[in-house]
């Protein structure tokens, strides 16, 4: 948020509530709030209504990408979208983590969704290929590529069919970097990195264009 800010954006940071509160779909429902609220207040902060974007990471940038794709209510929709390593078809690492006996995940996906259905519900790959989606913002995703939860193969997949169904969407991806890089150090190369793409495409979506 600091760094968008000193480029003269305004960043609006939502919460949304997580199980035992809410759950799948319950929580998009906080999320859509949130952007409603920015929009409508956005120019009593500076800001402009028809610019409001959403960037998120990890499961944080799969919500706000299945939140720009299936908007809840019309004044919900985004200009643009950046996912940040996002947790982009949680039926795939949910197997993943089947897989590796990752129990911490297996546990918080219960949680959330219940159930692979729901999963599948809410997986931005599945809705692309059912052709589910009702809108399809302009997009920015990034991530590591020795990403182990978030496979790059199943990325690039996902880019082609975005693009394939009209969507716009550009690709970054960071050498050598985990799932966790940023947490991990945020000084490091590809961190510094992160924070200028998600920068320079949130100015190119707004004052740039």
């Amino acid at each position: 948020a600091e760094p968008l800010a000193q480029a003269g954006v305004l960043v609006v940071s939502l919460d949304f509530r997580m199980p035992p509160a809410r759950r799948y779909p319950a929580t998009l429902d906080d999320i859509d709030l949130g952007i409603r609220w920015t929009r409508r207040h956005a120019a009593d902060h500076g800001g402009r209504a028809d610019w409001i974007g959403g960037f998120g990471t990890s499961s944080g940038g799969h919500l706000i990408l299945l939140a720009a794709m299936r908007p809840k209510s019309p004044e919900a929709r985004l200009a643009f979208v950046i996912s940040g390593w996002g947790v982009l078809d949680p039926l795939l690492r949910y197997r993943l983590a089947k897989e590796r006996g990752a129990q911490n995940f297996i546990s918080a996906h219960h949680a959330f969704w219940g159930d692979e259905a729901a999963m599948s519900d809410g997986s931005p790959p599945a809705i692309l290929e059912r052709g589910a989606q009702s809108d399809l913002p302009p997009a920015l995703i990034f991530q590591g590529t020795d990403d182990a939860w978030v496979p790059r193969a199943m990325t690039k997949d996902f880019v082609a069919a975005y693009r394939r169904a009209g969507g716009e969407v550009e690709l970054e991806l960071l050498p050598g970097a985990r799932h966790s890089f940023f947490r991990d150090d945020r000084n490091s190369a590809n961190a510094r990195r992160a924070i200028e793409v998600t920068r320079d495409y949130v100015l190119k979506r707004t004052v740039g264009r």
